[in-house]
């Protein structure tokens, strides 16, 4: 029996999921001071997100699909701002 190969992946692959991951934890931080029902619905969400985008591997697309996530970060940020 062969083992199965696992796919080879590019450094771009890897900055791209590095920086996705950044964008998550940066979200995560900023609905911590938002109250519970908002952040729950708010984390739930991106979690979804992310799952659902998990396959996608056109270059073109994740740069598109990270560039929203990073605009609805920006603007959980600030309602988080003005919810203190």
């Amino acid at each position: 029996m062969s083992p199965i190969a696992k796919p080879v992946h590019s450094l771009q692959y890897f900055i791209r999921r590095s920086k996705t991951l950044q964008i998550y934890r940066n979200l995560l931080r900023h609905t911590r001071l938002m109250d519970s029902s908002s952040r729950q619905w708010i984390e739930s969400e991106a979690k979804n997100q992310l799952l659902a985008n998990r396959d996608v591997s056109d270059v073109y697309e994740c740069k598109k699909l990270i560039q929203s996530m990073e605009a609805q970060v920006a603007d959980i940020v600030v309602a988080a701002k003005m919810a203190k």
